[in-house]
């Protein structure tokens, strides 16, 4: 077997080379042997087909499938090496073809290419003190108020208006047909965020009033049911609900989580500005394999935000997983059995669920935990080189 390496941009390598095709018998046999229990052939039963009709019938798929698994394995073995790339991402439909008992292949594939990073760039120091103020605490409390106030009967009004709660039955038919497409019975609605056809519908309704409407091929009949009216609670009612014992108490709290809150929203701040400006230093290339991975991942997060944004927020994400990886390689980062095991006990915190379960979903995959760690491990080594230059 002989094959070259060829660098055709910063993210994407090609492998060409040749093997004999003794090198791939035992594969191929057992791709042969593989289809024979799989494949249906009229006259034979399943997985008695012999392999002589396996083979004439199927030998293409299976040599396929055996180069395939040959130039899987020749580019395994040269990752492991970790001299001209991290990770491969992506591979392309390998080409091969034979010649006698030779067979030539090459392969384009995509990487996280090795770099050698220099951590070393500025850091701007915070400005601004972080304070939280009392009108601050004052909208997380009023918020919280919203969040734990309660619906009740409406007893001293029997007309609803667009800015009430009610209770309604609604029956939707189709004109056509007669057939109820909808029915709702004792549904409360928020008149104000409803739409405009059903805010005009209800306005002005007396409870039992009946109410109908066409809309479209559709019948809407309403009937108002009840009123209701949202009552918040008191400041010091709210404590005792969350477990306070007083008023004091839980605006210490909550100022303290705020300004908690800002330190992370600074810190995360100050952690991705710092990545960025590796990543410039150090030109960086993103593969697009990598960018359309990380901006999946924001979308699925943040389904209404905008594109550019969410493709900055994956070129600073894909980067962050270059850095880390390349870090890890180059500073020989290890770990020891007390690492994993912090890890796992954050991870159960953060997640409510027991260590030794988290443990259990990481049996078969011990290898990605420890990768894991070792990143959690790159990421606190950056946090302490932010800490000290601004420090």
């Amino acid at each position: 077997m002989n094959f070259e390496i060829k660098n055709i941009s910063s993210t994407i390598f090609e492998i060409s080379g040749s093997f004999k095709e003794e090198e791939i018998k035992e594969v191929y046999q057992r791709e042969l042997e593989r289809l024979a229990k799989s494949v249906k052939i009229p006259g034979f039963r399943p997985g008695k087909v012999p392999i002589e009709i396996i083979e004439r019938k199927y030998g293409e798929e299976a040599k396929n499938n055996a180069v395939r698994s040959k130039i899987a394995d020749i580019i395994e073995q040269e990752t492991k090496k970790k001299d001209k790339w991290i990770e491969v991402l992506s591979f392309e439909t390998p080409v091969w073809s034979q010649k006698g008992d030779t067979i030539e292949f090459s392969i384009k594939f995509e990487v996280i290419p090795k770099k050698k990073i220099d951590l070393d760039v500025d850091v701007e120091k915070p400005q601004e003190k972080l304070d939280v103020s009392d009108d601050e605490v004052k909208r997380e409390i009023d918020n919280l108020k919203e969040r734990f106030a309660v619906l009740e009967e409406e007893k001293e009004k029997d007309t609803v208006s667009q800015d009430d709660v009610a209770v309604f039955d609604i029956i939707i038919k189709n004109i056509k047909t007669g057939r109820v497409t909808q029915k709702r019975i004792s549904q409360i609605v928020n008149i104000q965020n409803s739409e405009e056809f059903f805010k005009k519908l209800v306005d002005g309704m007396k409870i039992n009033e009946v109410r109908e409407a066409v809309l479209g091929d559709e019948k809407v009949r309403v009937t108002l049911k009840g009123i209701k009216i949202k009552v918040i609670p008191k400041e010091e009612d709210l404590a005792k609900t969350l477990g306070y014992n007083d008023e004091k108490e839980m605006y210490e709290d909550i100022k303290k989580r705020i300004l908690n809150q800002k330190k992370n929203e600074l810190k995360n701040s100050l952690y991705f500005s710092f990545i960025g400006k590796v990543a410039e230093k150090n030109q960086l290339s993103i593969p697009r394999t990598l960018f359309m991975q990380k901006f999946n991942e924001v979308v699925s997060r943040y389904p209404q935000i905008e594109r550019k944004l969410a493709e900055s927020q994956a070129i600073l994400l894909s980067a962050e997983e270059i850095l880390i990886k390349n870090i890890i390689e180059q500073d020989k980062i290890d770990i020891s059995d007390e690492d994993i095991e912090n890890y796992l006990n954050e991870l159960s915190e953060r997640t409510s669920i027991p260590p030794q379960k988290i443990k259990e979903n990481f049996k078969d995959r011990i290898e990605t935990l420890k990768t894991l760690v070792k990143e959690k491990k790159v990421q606190e080594k950056i946090f302490e080189i932010i800490e000290k230059k601004i420090s």
